[in-house]
């Protein structure tokens, strides 16, 4: 991605400097919070941290072999002043995953298949199982609302508590018979026992058998969760990000769709929410949180 500045008429898009912290923290203090924090030096403080991850991410993602998106400054042409934010986001392949959906000449059927472990099921505070408010169903709420003319189907194939080399081992059987035209796969949230070698593994073999029978894929980096702060084992913080980060190169590897729930979570701690605004349970999101899952699901399918 180039990250060079993108100008219209009245505006330029360009990247942060550590000059614009005490701007872009009044103003995103004003958006998302009620203002009130703008004088705050602890906020102020925490703000700067996500200033400089947004500023170390232009360089840093590149490195990584990642396409180089996160937040933009957006200032006015005229005298440059700070003005707001704005993110980019990856476009790892073609954003119409069934470019079909736009036309009512082929109205599918269409089959989404949403595989992963309880987070898709729409496990909320257990065991409750709050499906209706979990990110495949409000996928499929989304997609009707953009496509109205086409036959959809979304299919979870979850079992909760499972990692991915479980979901590998019944990848053919449970997902490919439904030949589905989409296939979304979720497990980083619990593959950190398993580790990152056996997690890249087991992914790799989803992928693979996806992409042979042509079938489009989206992964999802993890939602975020509060075992550390529940058990007092700090290996589930630490290892969170290394996952996420894994399921982000092999999206780019493969050339496949990415859902950065990790990012989208992450951005909503960075800009004064707290994480347990997001959650129904230590380890699963609430409506709030799912909300952010399909709102990064919903890019790879916009409506023309």
């Amino acid at each position: 991605m180039s990250q060079a500045n993108i100008e219209t008429s009245r505006l330029v898009i360009r990247t942060f400097n550590m000059d614009d912290l005490a701007v872009i923290h009044r103003i995103l203090d004003q958006a998302f919070g009620d203002g009130s924090k703008a004088d705050d030096r602890a906020a102020l403080l925490k703000r700067q941290s996500w200033l400089q991850w947004s500023i170390l991410n232009q360089a840093w993602l590149p490195e990584m072999h990642q396409p180089a998106y996160g937040e933009r400054a957006i200032t006015l042409k005229a005298g440059g002043a700070l003005i707001g934010a704005i993110g980019y986001v990856p476009l790892l392949d073609v954003y119409e995953q069934i470019p079909a959906l736009n036309t009512s000449a082929t109205p599918g059927p269409y089959n989404i298949v949403c595989h992963g472990h309880s987070v898709p099921a729409g496990y909320f505070t257990t065991p409750l199982i709050d499906s209706l408010h979990a990110y495949p169903h409000l996928l499929f709420v989304g997609l009707k609302e953009r496509f109205a003319h086409a036959a959809l189907n979304v299919i979870v194939t979850e079992i909760g508590g499972e990692n991915a080399e479980s979901g590998a081992a019944r990848f053919a059987a449970d997902v490919l018979c439904y030949k589905p035209d989409v296939v979304t796969i979720d497990y980083a949230l619990n593959d950190r026992q398993l580790g990152l070698a056996r997690a890249e593994q087991a992914w790799r073999s989803m992928i693979e058998a996806a992409v042979a029978k042509d079938i489009k894929v989206i992964l999802l980096t993890p939602t975020h969760d509060i075992m550390s702060r529940r058990w007092g084992d700090p290996m589930w913080a630490a290892e969170l990000p290394k996952h996420a980060e894994q399921v982000a190169r092999l999206a780019a590897e493969y050339d496949v769709g990415l859902a950065d729930s990790y990012s989208a979570f992450q951005k909503y701690i960075d800009q004064g929410g707290e994480v347990t605004d997001l959650l129904s349970h230590i380890n699963h999101p609430n409506r709030q949180g799912h909300q952010l899952v399909v709102r990064e699901l919903l890019r790879w399918f916009p409506a023309q």
